[in-house]
């Protein structure tokens, strides 16, 4: 697993595992959020990205532990690049995001570059361009490397202990699998995934999907009657959390939706979510 270097601050936090009362009468069984939209870059990214720059970082101590010159680089429209200047800045190394031109503007003033217009061509501008002309650059991938997956891991380490015993579903988010490897990862470690069906790892293709699967019994035709959901059972929605989200982009979503009933009814069960502390 992660092994960090000595005396080298963390990229990410250790977050709050809540039990959600109002979740929980929905969804009739104990609904626990874990908050990792609490992370210091706003997003569970802190601990993948954090991880793969905290251990490119311990290799470039010198042996009188100095650290030696590295500038690292990320191709990313959002949560990633952010948590890579975040990752960097907190182990005091210089860091470059490229975005794509299609990158939302409240993303583009988080992260100060833009070329390409897709993440692919922003990620091969970094390549053939900027990496050759720095011989201190480290390329920081969104998801895909191990050093990403052990990053990952860790929210679910911190869920057993907070949890105090292996949870009956995991609901979380899956976009490039960077965290559904990482927690599939350490319930291999645990041996928790020996005497449990794949269904009962629930994902997601959005983050702002996973808090309404708990109500009108979502969760368990979801499951497809492979587990039984009882009341005293422990469901475990993982909040990833995200920096593209405002209390402006939510009152222009309101205003568009009202009018519709069906849309007036969703607005209450989003009203019924923001107690609980969930962000989209």
């Amino acid at each position: 697993m992660y092994a960090e270097a000595p005396q080298q601050p963390k990229p990410w936090a250790w977050t709050p595992l809540i039990e959600s009362r109002p979740l929980s009468e929905a969804a009739g069984c104990r609904v626990f959020l874990k908050l990792d939209n609490l992370q210091p870059s706003g997003s569970f990214k802190s601990r993948g990205v954090g991880n793969y720059v905290l251990q490119r970082a311990a290799e470039r101590i010198s042996a009188a532990g100095v650290p030696n010159s590295t500038h690292f680089y990320a191709a990313s429209g959002g949560n990633a690049g952010i948590a890579c200047v975040h990752a960097a800045r907190t182990l005091g190394y210089p860091a470059t995001v490229v975005v794509p031109k299609s990158a939302k503007p409240v993303m583009i003033a988080k992260i100060w570059a833009m070329h390409g217009s897709t993440i692919a061509e922003a990620q091969e501008y970094i390549l053939n361009t900027l990496l050759p002309a720095d011989p201190t650059g480290v390329f920081v991938p969104p998801f895909d490397h191990q050093d990403i997956w052990d990053g990952n891991a860790t929210v679910m380490q911190e869920i057993a202990s907070q949890l105090g015993d292996k949870p009956d579903v995991i609901v979380c988010s899956v976009g490039g699998g960077g965290l559904l490897n990482g927690i599939m990862q350490e319930l291999d470690h645990k041996k928790w995934n020996n005497d449990v069906q794949h269904e009962r790892m629930m994902v997601e293709l959005t983050v702002g999907v996973n808090v309404p699967v708990c109500f009108d019994g979502f969760l368990q035709s979801l499951l497809a009657n492979k587990k039984t959901i009882t009341k005293n059972s422990k469901v475990v929605l993982i909040v990833c959390g995200g920096n593209d989200i405002s209390l402006d982009m939510l009152m222009a979503w309101r205003m568009a939706m009202v009018g519709s009933e069906t849309v007036q009814e969703t607005t209450s069960m989003t009203a019924r979510v923001g107690a609980t502390g969930v962000t989209a």
